[in-house]
């Protein structure tokens, strides 16, 4: 009988595993009395080939198994029953389908499935990408739920039966990438308390979407001004300067915006792209290493520097504050000006696939390269890590958790990602095998060619429109020619260029992107902190920046060090990522 658990739980940021160079084991064991964590049995690397070598189907002829598969309606999916996709994984396992949809956002969902759990309600047997950071079912209570037996330990099943898994693993991060890539993928999935796996571990690899963010500059404005892209801090300075006072855009109108972007979203954060000239920030992985000791930039001399220069630039009207208050479509309506309008914008931060593909501005806009070291600490190219995700669960109302197992793992399988991703083989997209080995998007060999981009997108049934699985962008690349003159060839040449702006500047510090191995009592301290810690240090950045704030006044810079003390800054929030560090790294 299952027993009631409490309906509200913690959102709690878990940040998981340590740099992408960390340990290459498992780390985490049963609570002691004191509540420091142990090291459980040693098991080694993950993904040891078992008994099970992927054999198909998994049900025998003439039997019927059926699995439940609980999934948030997509109201573009016609169906899931009579799907495409679906019945193309019945067919190759064997596995009769059935659905459960849940409707609402992922923190309805996750709502609902706290009601069915505490009135005994059951439940499918796989829970399909209801998780999240921040939302559905978080890391947090995902673990609370495998302990207390809701979920299903998986750790056994991964260790024996994740052929697919390790197919495409194995063929995506070859070599030494392999190890650095199991610790992203299983440790993400794994509670650092218990050992157990508490979920099918999900990842989509792109170099392009793993850069920190993409920032442009209009090229066209330099090239009419007869400037150079700024390499450094006073270089993009004087640039910026130009853009507001010379009329690049020619229209006689000083309605130029010299730099915009927005202050609250990763993909778009402009600022953080100037603050890295002078101390590596990087607002989703804030944690780096030096010499063994964890430390963050907000607290630093560096990042008030640049707190400086940010602040002088929005009050020269450099830099716009539209900057904190735009929406996203709003800062592209700037972007990709229509009617004959004139671009005015000089300098922004977005995804590449923003721009308007029937528009004039993709073909105007460069990649900007990064900017050098301004203080001796600066001169970064922050990346994520290979995005992984934990958020697809097997429960205990199933009565064939191996079949679950094995049909998720199935669904892992290079095959069936491209049939998520790009639809109907032979249709929408083919193998792409020529031995003149052309190129694909990013720059390595194609191994995919797409007839039809649009596939599953709008109305369709020819998938889930969820993905699930193992794959890299960078192994399945889609033969593009980069100099066709195409808006896809010339999107793709630019995003080659930016991912080299990127290399080409590297890192030069250990960055924590995840942490492991944290005690119930620190995950919950370190937890309560970070909300707080991470809202005061937006509200700051933005107080300094547009003047409410003087970062040139030594009282409000003691001030705001002040405040960042008494909510934990140094502990528990440091103090707690280093004792985490020190616990893989011991």
């Amino acid at each position: 009988m299952k027993k009631l658990i409490a309906l509200i739980l913690a959102l709690v940021l878990v940040l998981g595993l340590v740099a992408c160079g960390g340990t290459t084991g498992q780390q985490g064991g049963e609570p002691t009395a004191d509540g420091e964590t142990v090291a459980p049995e040693e098991k080694g690397l993950y993904l040891h080939p078992g008994d099970y070598h992927g054999e198909l189907p998994l049900v025998p002829e003439g039997e019927k198994k059926t699995i439940t598969i609980g999934i948030i309606t997509n109201g573009n999916i016609t169906d899931y029953d009579d799907n495409l996709f679906t019945q193309w994984v019945e067919e190759q396992t064997g596995v009769d389908i059935e659905f459960m949809q849940f409707a609402g956002s992922k923190a309805d969902v996750g709502t609902q499935i706290s009601l069915m759990i505490a009135s005994g309600e059951r439940l499918p047997d796989i829970l399909l990408n209801v998780g999240g950071a921040n939302t559905g079912i978080t890391k947090a209570v995902a673990k609370e739920y495998c302990r207390d037996g809701y979920f299903v330990d998986l750790r056994d099943y991964i260790d024996t039966d994740a052929y697919y898994i390790r197919q495409a693993s194995e063929m995506y991060f070859p070599g030494e990438k392999y190890d650095e890539f199991l610790n992203l993928l299983i440790g993400g999935a794994t509670d650092p308390v218990t050992g157990a796996i508490f979920a099918v571990p999900t990842c989509f690899s792109s170099e392009s979407d793993e850069l920190h963010g993409h920032v442009w500059i209009n090229q066209t404005w330099l090239d009419n001004l007869g400037l150079e892209q700024p390499k450094t801090v006073q270089e993009l300075y004087d640039v910026m300067v130009a853009f507001r006072d010379q009329d690049p855009n020619g229209n006689g109108q000083k309605d130029e915006i010299p730099m915009t972007g927005r202050a609250s979203s990763s993909q778009y954060n402009i600022l953080q792209y100037v603050i890295n000239a002078f101390i590596y920030c990087y607002d989703k992985y804030k944690f780096i290493v030096n010499d063994g000791e964890v430390s963050a930039p907000y607290d630093t001399d560096e990042y008030r520097e640049a707190l400086k220069f940010i602040s002088k630039c929005v009050k020269e009207n450099l830099i716009t504050p539209l900057t904190w208050t735009q929406s996203q479509p709003e800062m592209m309506t700037l972007v990709n000006p229509t009617g004959g309008l004139p671009e005015t914008v000089g300098i922004f931060q977005a995804p590449g696939e923003r721009f308007d593909a029937d528009g004039q501005s993709l073909y105007d806009y460069e990649p900007l390269r990064l900017l050098e070291d301004a203080t001796g600490k600066g001169g970064h190219g922050p990346v994520t890590c290979t995005l992984t995700y934990a958020a697809t669960y097997i429960t205990e109302d199933c009565e064939d958790p191996e079949l679950a197992f094995r049909l998720m793992d199935f669904i892992a399988s290079p095959e069936s990602y491209l049939r998520q991703r790009w639809g109907i083989p032979g249709e929408d997209w083919d193998y792409y095998e020529d031995p003149t080995g052309k190129s694909g998007m990013l720059g390595g060999p194609a191994r995919i060619i797409v007839h039809n981009p649009y596939a599953l997108e709008g109305i369709h049934n020819k998938s889930w429109g969820e993905y699930i699985g193992i794959t890299s962008e960078q192994y399945w690349q889609q033969l593009v020619d980069i100099n066709d003159g195409t808006y896809t060839g010339t999107m793709y040449k630019k995003l080659q260029q930016q991912v080299k702006n990127y290399h080409d500047m590297g890192m030069n510090q250990e960055v924590i992107y995840l942490m492991l191995n944290l005690t119930d009592e620190e995950d919950q301290a370190w937890s309560e902190a970070n909300a707080d810690i991470n809202e005061y240090i937006m509200k700051a950045r933005s107080n300094f920046c547009n003047g409410i704030w003087d970062p040139e006044n030594d009282a409000d810079w003691n001030n705001y060090l002040s405040d960042l003390e008494g909510l934990g800054y140094y502990d528990p929030w440091i103090a707690v990522a280093q004792a985490s560090y020190d616990r893989d790294h011991g």
